[in-house]
């Protein structure tokens, strides 16, 4: 069989792991094939394995959604099927090749934001957690460490994108921080910082995602008339796709990597993955 593998605007690092463990474990029985920018496709070999393993780098390199369209339609047809990876724009593309190629495409959701509504989780979803709480914690020593003569209010600033939990499930595992989400007026903003200055505090952290403007976050802060400095730290998607995948993550890249060979050998038609539990399961679409 011959089976392609495309991440689309998904470049995060257990991508990877997952594309080694699909290829090594199977490359002596089928070809796969990576789609690069120059709108080719190319085989894998044991070389591009070696060399990943020893040096590092990409051993597929996530694509925008714009190239993946200009891919050579005859080239992919030539194909036995295609493996997409990637978020909410991946599951479109995903269904587009399916709908105009007759061959079978398989969707893994692949994201820092696990925003694919059909699956509860996406791969890579929770090192882009430990990463961004990591670069919390760093930020939450520095400031410790100094003394400040009023009360500092920073904000981490998080990517951002509709449907997705990470702004709440990075501030839930911070710990004591103020999330946006929950700060609705000025007067509820000016209480939690009472509370925390009255309890001999000199700091405390604000998460809140790209997606919030700017100008209204700190006409929210000035409403409070607190005697307070403000400073923004950000954590962009770079920093959260982290060079390091969670062992969760791993461990599920290696489930994927069998449920993806399944579905190569056996009679099931296009689809997409479900991650959920520790579990992944094929659905069709």
């Amino acid at each position: 069989m011959k089976i392609g593998l495309i991440t689309i605007e998904a470049g995060v690092s257990i991508v990877n792991q997952l594309t080694y463990e699909i290829v090594k474990k199977n490359l002596h029985k089928h070809k796969f094939y990576r789609f690069d920018e120059k709108e080719t496709i190319r085989p894998f070999g044991e070389e591009d394995l070696y060399n990943w393993k020893k040096l590092g780098g990409n051993l597929l390199r996530s694509i925008s959604l714009e190239d993946a369209q200009k891919l050579n339609k005859i080239q992919v047809s030539s194909l036995d099927g295609v493996v997409v990876m990637g978020g909410e724009e991946a599951l479109r593309f995903s269904k587009q090749l399916r709908d105009i190629n007759n061959i079978k495409i398989l969707f893994i959701p692949v994201s820092i934001y696990n925003e694919i509504p059909e699956s509860p989780r996406s791969l890579g979803y929770d090192s882009a957690l430990n990463a961004a709480i990591e670069d919390i914690f760093k930020v939450e020593d520095t400031v410790s460490s100094c003394r400040y003569d009023q009360f500092r209010l920073f904000g981490i600033q998080l990517p951002g994108k509709p449907g997705s939990l990470l702004e709440k499930d990075v501030a839930d595992a911070a710990g004591d921080v103020i999330r946006y989400l929950d700060v609705d007026s000025p007067d509820r903003l000016s209480h939690i910082l009472r509370e925390k200055i009255d309890a001999g505090l000199n700091h405390s952290l604000l998460i809140f995602d790209d997606m919030t403007e700017l100008t209204r976050l700190e006409e929210l802060i000035e409403a409070t008339q607190l005697d307070l400095s403000w400073k923004i730290t950000q954590i962009n998607e770079a920093q959260c796709s982290g060079m390091h995948p969670t062992a969760s993550d791993r461990i599920l890249a290696n489930k994927i990597a069998d449920v993806l060979i399944q579905w190569v050998e056996g009679e099931k038609n296009s689809g997409l993955l479900i991650l959920q539990d520790n579990k992944v399961t094929f659905k069709n679409n």
